[in-house]
């Protein structure tokens, strides 16, 4: 006979510790502002680059736009030192 308490708490993962849930959630809400710049930043750039499109103004504003959120590293920089 097969034991299935045994078997299904052996198929999933461990749970994490108070201090490993604790230090996940306060990088987590140290994270959310961040996200929420530059999701804005990326969105209110792109926007204004699009519509200045017609001119002179909006493609190389589009060009930089691009490259800075491509750029934005905030988020790697986090994880690292964290």
């Amino acid at each position: 006979m097969t034991d299935f308490a045994a078997s299904a708490t052996s198929r999933f993962a461990p749970l994490p510790s108070v201090a490993t849930a604790g230090k996940d959630f306060l990088y987590l809400v140290l994270g959310l502002p961040l996200g929420i710049a530059t999701f804005t930043l990326a969105v209110t750039a792109l926007s204004l680059a699009l519509g200045l499109a017609i001119t002179l103004i909006g493609i190389p504003l589009f060009i930089l736009t691009l490259l800075a959120t491509r750029g934005s590293r905030g988020e790697t920089v986090l994880v690292r030192r964290w």
